[in-house]
């Protein structure tokens, strides 16, 4: 059963089980449960078209919930292995890039 069909369209039912596995037993209401699952398909897809700045910001937006380690991992593992580890490298590198701009421009 994959998260994806032929078109390369993201099944949002079972992306959603996923996430909802993810953020099981997790503190939050409703809301912040189907922000999320909007990210991480936003983030799905942007990345597979190369929208890197809007799929990064997606990714910075959920770094920034008030989740544990845990499910931040698991929820970046996720959009990996959704995204391909192609497509979602830039991504990762303009986040970085934006939290060392952020990080030096505080100091």
């Amino acid at each position: 059963m994959g998260i994806s069909n032929d078109a390369g369209l993201v099944d949002r039912a079972i992306l959603n089980q996923e996430i909802e596995a993810i953020l099981q037993e997790a503190t939050g209401n409703f809301q912040a449960r189907e922000l999320v699952q909007d990210h991480v398909e936003t983030v799905i897809r942007a990345g597979r078209s190369g929208e890197v700045r809007q799929a990064a910001e997606r990714v910075i937006e959920l770094l920034s919930l008030d989740l544990d380690d845990l499910r931040k991992g698991a929820l970046l593992s996720l959009m990996v292995r959704l995204t391909g580890k192609r497509k979602f490298d830039p991504v990762v590198a303009y986040v970085l890039e934006k939290r060392a701009t952020y990080v030096t421009g505080r100091g």
